[in-house]
């Protein structure tokens, strides 16, 4: 089967892994091949890890594309294509951070599914002056399982002063070790 499909309202959950090889394959009994232009329409969010405890929700900007092929003889999968994402919010040090503009890089196969993100986010908080400040979460060009968002405000604040802002004096020290966002989101 082959041919571009408009997808105009939809949900996924990225999940990441690798896959599990086997020493006897199971072979299908209806070969099948499989290779379809998607189109984004206007309602498509993604959510990873899953819709029960989001590290992060997108919606997907309309008219994004990419690539799904499947050959059960080779017993091959990909998937590819950069998702532009626009508004949503990112779960991190136990508060929301609403997403300003991001993309997820995707270049899955058989073996793995693990795309490339970069994102800015940002929440609005006031300091002990009671000055308004917007403290930044980004991120660019890190593999989602390997994610370490990096810390800002406008106005410049240090790290210490921006964990303190956000209520997570105690995590301040973990930020500069390589601790995945996963593990943090959910502190």
């Amino acid at each position: 089967m082959s041919g571009d499909i408009l997808l105009e309202r939809g949900s996924a959950e990225i999940t990441l892994g690798t896959k599990q090889k086997t020493e006897t394959k199971h072979k299908s009994k209806m070969e099948s091949k499989l290779n379809l232009n998607i189109e984004i329409g206007e309602k498509t969010e993604v959510v990873y890890p899953n819709r029960r405890a989001p590290v992060f929700w997108a919606q997907v900007v309309p008219h994004t594309k990419f690539v799904v092929n499947a050959d059960t003889v080779m017993d091959t999968f990909e998937f590819k294509g950069t998702l532009e994402l626009r508004g949503g919010e990112i779960m991190y040090v136990g508060r929301n951070f609403y997403l300003k503009e991001g993309h997820l890089v995707f270049n899955a196969n058989s073996d793995a599914i693990d795309p490339i993100v970069s994102f800015k986010a940002e929440i609005r908080e006031r300091d002990t002056d009671g000055q308004q400040v917007k403290i930044i979460l980004s991120a660019e060009n890190q593999l989602l399982s390997q994610l370490t968002p990096s810390l800002s405000a406008s106005p410049a604040k240090s790290e210490a002063e921006i964990m303190e802002l956000l209520g997570q004096a105690l995590l301040a020290d973990s930020t500069d070790s390589d601790v995945p966002m996963a593990q943090i989101a959910i502190s």
